[in-house]
């Protein structure tokens, strides 16, 4: 993602942004872990390769960007309403890091986990 300054040009990797959202998703108390996308996060998360943005998807778009998360949380909790405040945390961390116009944020529980 680009970003023009005053100075210049900013240019942010999709894998920090995803780093970026994945911390602020694993930061909320309720989620356990972040599940694999994709088959590929899958195998990486075998290595241990990518753990703080495995589970995230980013796509850019013109005038912002949308974010998928997939997780796991505790069992017993509301899932709306966790699903709500980890778009909350996500959208707000984000924007406030990067400047970047968050468009959308979909969370996907993947699972649930016993303590």
């Amino acid at each position: 993602m680009k970003i023009k300054l005053e100075k210049g040009l900013l240019e942010i990797s999709p894998e920090v942004l995803s780093a970026i959202c994945g911390n602020a998703a694993n930061r909320c108390l309720w989620v356990k872990n972040m599940a694999p996308a994709s088959a590929a996060d899958s195998i990486a998360g075998m290595f241990g390769i990518g753990k703080l943005y495995r589970g995230v998807r980013v796509t850019e778009h013109e005038d912002g960007i949308d974010i998928e998360l997939h997780i796991r949380i505790k069992h017993g909790m509301n899932i709306s309403a966790v699903c709500s405040s980890i778009i909350d945390e996500v959208r707000y961390t984000v924007e406030d890091a990067t400047g970047i116009r968050v468009l959308n944020v979909n969370v996907c529980v993947d699972g649930l986990v016993n303590d």
